[in-house]
């Protein structure tokens, strides 16, 4: 397998602190792909999301967040979809004609959209 999700509900974290650092050195380097899905199911989320998001960042792991074990399940339904799929099946389709990549280009900056380059 190339992908592995762990999953870690704020609540359990600020009781156990420590179980998710163990997790993730279990996982060590084995897989290619690596997910933290954290569910924020207390309304103090400040300091256990920061040690959350720590551990995610210095581990090389993409952090999910959810408000419900709803959105979490459709976070790990995702992930399972797209598992086998490639990279360019969730890639943006960039047209091939100079004015539509200057469009796509210049509607990312703020305040720019596409009539304002319509018009440049």
């Amino acid at each position: 397998e190339t992908a592995a999700v762990l999953f870690i509900s704020l609540r359990y974290h600020l009781l156990h602190p420590e179980y998710v650092h163990q997790r993730i050195r279990a996982l060590q380097n084995a897989f290619r792909h690596r997910f933290l899905i954290a569910q924020v199911d207390t309304d103090d989320c400040v300091r256990p999301l920061e040690a959350i998001t720590k551990a995610a960042l210095r581990s090389d792991m993409t952090l999910l967040l959810a408000w419900s074990p709803e959105e979490a399940a459709r976070w790990l339904e995702t992930l399972k979809v797209y598992e086998r799929k490639p990279a360019d099946a969730i890639q943006e389709r960039v047209d091939s004609d100079y004015g539509s990549r200057l469009t796509a280009a210049l509607t990312t900056l703020k305040g720019v959209n596409r009539t304002d380059v319509a018009t440049l």
